[in-house]
């Protein structure tokens, strides 16, 4: 299981929005990043992604703008991701890369990323 948080993105409809609020069912000790963050909770068998990491990119639909679809640019992510637990993607790519089994956060169309325990 991983979860992915990404600041800053403007509209999805297969990502959650969150809040701090008690009523937010994500709100159960997990949720420290404040309101406003997009959610994707991810249930996968981390031993087939490699070396415990796993490449994802945002895909927005904008039904204020007549309906556009787009990709996020590709990025450049840094190699050492922050966080109480921290590491190191273990390869080049131009998508985001996550840690499996941790709570990643990522902003959008930039290389920003931390990987944090679920405690």
């Amino acid at each position: 299981m991983a979860i992915i948080i990404f600041c800053d993105v403007i509209s999805s409809y297969v990502l959650a929005l969150t809040a701090m609020s008690a009523w937010c069912s994500f709100n159960r000790g997990r949720h420290r990043f404040g309101d406003h963050q997009w959610l994707l909770d991810v249930d996968m068998d981390c031993s087939a992604a490699e070396s415990g990491w796993f490449e994802l990119k945002a895909f927005i639909t904008n039904d204020n703008n007549g309906g556009s679809e787009v990709w996020e640019s590709d990025i450049t992510q840094q190699w050492s991701c922050h966080g109480d637990i921290g590491g190191y993607r273990p390869y080049a790519t131009s998508n985001h890369v996550a840690r499996c089994g941790y709570i990643n956060t990522f902003v959008f169309e930039q290389g920003a990323c931390s990987v944090h325990s679920f405690e």
